[in-house]
């Protein structure tokens, strides 16, 4: 709080946010929910739900942790509606400035309007879209207000990240110091992503970086407290994996996996791809457990009618497809999206919770720990991890 002992106002800057949802909004939307008990007033810009209407799973019930809170939602004038559509041509996946332009116009109209009219206290922006700290960057200096970024993932130290080209690459790192030099403070969210971050860019003050991790929100879980102990138990051992996979990503990127799954070869441009980490993106779609499952099947160690797989989330043609190519269809079910508080009811009626995740080469620790985890830890459920070395290796065995 102000010395006067008023609240004071933080400008929230959240491309993901209700009635959007999915895991990126619910780091924001937490946020925002909790900010007040800490002594900030939060104002919230937002993408308007209607801009990228369909592309975008909605989850209004989230709309109740922020009930009662400041929300200015962007929409888009004429010109920007234009660098929209041209940002869904294909040509601008190899120039992502581009690709984002008409958010980051938008945006900074909107939080200029609000902040001559009530300047803020601080400026608080969420990534992605990592083009956000351009409109986060424009307005601090500006207005001469103190600016947070908060990363949700590593940015160009990422190493689920491949772009078109190295040079890409070392754009996107270039961009990404430069918003950690002009930020008056940096958060990443998992201990070995800030001390990535130190080790990249050692020239960047120690005092102004910090961690914060997801986790979960004890509302979410009320009402589930007797759940699993009063629950009927199928005979069924259930297996139940939420959020999506990264299959179709699998096959763009790694030569095994689009060998594996989709048979298709590598294309001439697929030799320039350039990736900070190369990691194995097989290791966070259900290929190697389909493996180990067929091959138990196979084998008649279990019998297909004792067990089920349950997947919650958005689904594409490529996880489908991988089920049919190991012949699970017959015990695999795909929810698809579902609201919050309906995929924490599918954690809670797991026998086992399904954990992936990409696998760095050489054995380096993968900086990412999906927001999933902290939801898997807070429903006592047993958690079966395929996971590397990093903070989520380490969270399970504590």
């Amino acid at each position: 709080m102000s010395k006067d002992g008023s609240m004071k106002e933080v400008l929230v800057l959240a491309y993901y946010f209700p009635p959007r949802g999915g895991s990126g909004v619910q780091r924001p939307v937490k946020f925002v929910k909790y900010l007040e008990e800490f002594g900030y007033r939060p104002r919230v810009v937002a993408l308007d739900k209607s801009v990228l209407n369909g592309q975008m799973p909605k989850d209004g019930e989230m709309l109740s942790d922020i009930t009662g809170k400041e929300v200015h939602y962007v929409t888009l004038n004429r010109t920007e509606l234009i660098q929209a559509k041209v940002a869904s041509l294909k040509v601008t996946r190899y120039t992502p400035s581009l690709y984002w332009s008409w958010w980051t116009h938008a945006a900074t109209r909107v939080c200029s309007d609000i902040c001559e009219s009530n300047k803020p206290d601080v400026l608080f922006t969420t990534v992605s879209p990592f083009s956000s700290v351009k409109t986060a960057a424009s307005i601090s200096r500006k207005y001469d207000i103190p600016w947070v970024l908060d990363m949700r993932d590593p940015w160009a130290l990422d190493p689920i990240s491949f772009y078109p080209t190295r040079l890409h690459y070392t754009s996107e790192l270039a961009m990404m110091k430069n918003a950690c030099r002009d930020a008056d403070a940096v958060i990443m969210n998992t201990p070995q992503s800030l001390e990535a971050l130190k080790e990249k860019f050692p020239e960047l003050p120690k005092e102004k970086l910090f961690y914060i991790t997801n986790g979960w929100d004890r509302d979410d879980f009320n009402g589930f407290e007797n759940s699993t102990a009063n629950k009927e138990r199928s005979k069924k051992l259930t297996i139940v994996h939420t959020g999506r996979f990264y299959t179709g990503y699998s096959t763009k990127v790694n030569p095994d996996s689009r060998l594996a799954v989709s048979g298709r070869r590598l294309k001439p441009q697929d030799w320039l791809r350039y990736s900070f980490g190369h990691s194995n993106m097989l290791a966070r779609t259900p290929y190697y457990l389909f493996t180990a499952l067929r091959k138990l099947i196979d084998n008649g160690t279990i019998n297909e009618n004792d067990i089920q797989l349950i997947f919650v989330g958005q689904t594409t043609a490529e996880d489908k497809k991988l089920v049919q190519l190991f012949d699970l269809e017959k015990i695999t079910e795909f929810k698809g999206y579902m609201h919050h508080r309906d995929s924490i009811a599918a954690l809670q009626a797991a026998d086992l919770l399904f954990l992936p995740l990409h696998e760095p080469e050489g054995g380096k620790p993968a900086l990412i720990v999906p927001g999933k985890t902290y939801e898997y830890l807070a429903a006592g459920v047993p958690i079966l991890g395929l996971v590397p070395p990093g903070d989520v290796r380490n969270y399970l065995r504590e």
